[in-house]
């Protein structure tokens, strides 16, 4: 497998603000289209009906302020992650592990996965942090030292590698195109190994917005049922304009 080409930062965060005001434009979309389907049946009525005879204008306009605090509100969050904590925690660590993924020489491989090892150590990621906040997720296969005991089982296995490469290329026993079929499918292994079951950091991202960001940790927890809940000011807006 041949190194791939990086993406950089900024172009990675110029394609995460992309696909933002593309998911928005997609939502504001289907939810134009929901309420055009729903005009006109009795359930829209029902909620249209609710909205022009329960609720006054103090009230409606109370629900576009909500609208508008809670779209500034995802989009502050959003945009402050990727410019910061998102920022450092992808250059310091999954970057590494990326790198590590698509390079070709098990040296290399080795150098970068020690990169991402003291890069969670910098952040103050210590063997009894865990990826969760919630005590009933603080279970041993949740803990950093779990996910030390993997990277540095991932070392383990590049130099074993390293100590195949050296031993089979200095002794020159094996013909070049059968060495390097070997070596290809010993390299693949490893990246087999790195990408095993998902990323490679799976206990230190999380564990590191716990400890280091724990707001934005109970936010990614709780982001899915902000958005539901926007969802509804939206729909009941809708209702509101309708019955206008």
């Amino acid at each position: 497998m041949s190194p791939g080409k990086k993406t950089s930062e900024g172009k990675t965060m110029i394609i995460d603000l992309i696909m933002l005001t593309f998911s928005l434009t997609v939502v504001t979309m289907v939810m134009l289209f929901i309420f055009s389907m729903m005009s006109g049946t009795g359930a829209w009525y029902t909620v249209r009906n609710f909205v022009r005879d329960k609720m006054s204008n103090v009230w409606i306009g109370l629900f576009v302020g909500l609208v508008i605090v809670f779209g500034l509100l995802f989009a502050g969050i959003y945009i402050y992650n990727t410019l910061g904590p998102g920022y450092h925690y992808h250059k310091n660590v999954q970057s590494h592990l990326e790198n590590a993924y698509e390079l070709n020489t098990p040296e290399g491989m080795r150098e970068e996965v020690l990169l991402a090892k003291q890069g969670m150590e910098d952040f103050g990621l210590t063997e009894s942090d865990y990826c969760s906040l919630w005590y009933w997720q603080q279970t041993p296969d949740c803990s950093m030292a779990m996910q030390y005991d993997y990277l540095d089982g991932l070392v383990e296995r590049i130099d074993a590698v390293i100590v195949w490469k050296k031993q089979m290329y200095g002794n020159n026993t094996v013909g070049g195109e059968s060495l390097g079929d070997v070596y290809e499918s010993k390299m693949d292994n490893l990246r087999e190994f790195i990408k095993e079951g998902g990323e490679s950091d799976w206990i230190a991202h999380p564990a590191y917005y716990a400890k280091n960001h724990p707001m934005l940790w109970y936010w990614q927890q709780f982001s899915f049922l902000c958005c539901i809940g926007w969802v509804m000011l939206l729909l009941i807006l809708g209702a509101a304009w309708d019955s206008r």
